[in-house]
């Protein structure tokens, strides 16, 4: 690439931030040794639009955590994603005094729906 006549090299792209099982194993493995009673998950925001994906996707935390710790059954407290809309720039009164369609909504939904199939996990 030249820019006012200087050559300039090109850098290579970035990898991706994360690897498959590299969030799991530095983030959560190492604390399997530590008494666990319950698990609290805030996620879904890249799930944004592949909504018909999260069912299958949350469930692997709720069984490999349980299985990893060998607790049980314990709960899995799933927080649901607040109402927002990024394209728009609604705020939230706007979005709830007329809903319309949201790729956030419908991840709520999935969301939802998760709680029907895995065993004491629930979304307030």
């Amino acid at each position: 690439m030249k820019n006012e006549g200087k050559t300039m090299e090109r850098k290579p792209s970035a990898p991706p931030f994360w690897k498959p099982t590299e969030l799991y194993d530095g983030m959560i493995a190492p604390l399997i040794p530590c008494a666990i009673k319950g698990a609290l998950w805030y996620q879904g925001e890249s799930n944004a639009g592949r909504a018909w994906q999260y069912p299958r996707l949350v469930c692997g935390p709720d069984r490999n955590w349980r299985r990893d710790w060998g607790e049980g059954d314990f709960p899995f407290l799933a927080w649901q994603l607040a109402p927002w809309d990024r394209n728009k720039k609604r705020s939230v009164d706007q979005i709830t005094a007329d809903p319309g369609e949201s790729d956030w909504a419908e991840l709520r939904e999935a969301q939802l729906l998760a709680t029907k199939v895995l065993a004491k996990v629930a979304w307030p």
